[in-house]
């Protein structure tokens, strides 16, 4: 009996979860995942919407990726703060009121620019490339987003700075 309550109440709980992260989904939108090659990188996988002839990528995933600082604000993260590249490169990207601040410079968006799930914050390939000096393009046959950075980003630094040490090292 407890066995087959147990099981009862966690599968009502698994719904309930499952229909709530669903949920926030536009209805024409799949949510999937796509990879990413960036020019000097090894490629990686990134959550992504597809809405309509859309392409979305999931900006906190790929920051995370490329090592760009970045904290949501409130509980629920309706605004994303950080610094792009250099500290003094600030950006805000606030999804209430569809705008993103970088470098004092203001971008003004459309309501469909930016979506916000529980887990992600997804951007539009083509904002996300004028906004952060990217050259994208999406390949539907592959499923693959390819990149391009017009600057060198913190991975690629860091990655850099690595093989000078591991360079000067084997030079002792």
């Amino acid at each position: 009996m407890n066995i087959l309550l147990t099981t009862i109440v966690s599968l009502v709980v698994f719904f309930i979860a499952t229909k709530d992260v669903h949920a926030q989904v536009p209805d024409n939108c799949d949510e999937i995942i796509l990879r990413t090659l960036i020019k000097e990188l090894p490629a990686t996988e990134i959550t992504s919407l597809i809405c309509d002839d859309k392409i979305y990528i999931s900006l906190n995933e790929l920051f995370g990726f490329i090592k760009v600082k970045y904290d949501f604000l409130g509980a629920d993260k309706t605004l994303m703060e950080g610094f792009y590249l250099e500290t003094e490169n600030t950006y805000s990207i606030d999804t209430q009121s569809n705008l993103i601040i970088y470098n004092d410079r203001r971008y003004d968006l459309a309501e469909t620019d930016l979506i916000t799930t529980t887990n992600n914050l997804y951007i539009r390939l083509p904002i996300l490339d004028r906004v952060f000096k990217f050259n994208s393009s999406f390949s539907f046959r592959s499923l693959t987003i390819s990149m391009i950075s017009a600057e060198e980003l913190p991975v690629m630094k860091e990655a850099r700075v690595l093989e000078r040490r591991l360079n000067i090292t084997r030079l002792t």
